[in-house]
């Protein structure tokens, strides 16, 4: 995604999620500009929510990734506590691989 192109990199993964509804990639970087986007016209907090969520769920909360963009997702939607425990799953899962653990 190159910088200045938010908006047609979020149209680029919606039509994507249209021919594959449960890309894991490509609904982790739709949430990730739907809840930190600078651009107001392209935060979706609970559309955000919705996706990091479901790719945590797939995951069962082991993905650093996915629980990072779900934290981001639940401070967006103003769910803090959920936002702060979740944030520190995302960072026990990375250090976890980076000690080799997983």
């Amino acid at each position: 995604m190159r910088l200045g192109r938010t908006r047609e990199a979020l149209e680029q993964f919606d039509e994507s999620l249209r021919i594959e509804p449960a890309n894991p990639t490509v609904l982790l970087q739709s949430a990730w500009i739907r809840a930190t986007s600078a651009d107001a016209r392209l935060r979706d907090g609970a559309k955000a929510l919705e996706q990091a969520k479901f790719v945590s769920d797939a995951t069962h909360g082991s993905d650093a990734l996915a629980e990072a963009t779900y934290a981001a997702a639940c401070a967006a939607t103003g769910r803090w506590a959920e936002a702060i425990s979740t944030g520190e799953r995302a960072v026990g899962n990375a250090l976890a691989i980076v000690r080799g653990c997983r």
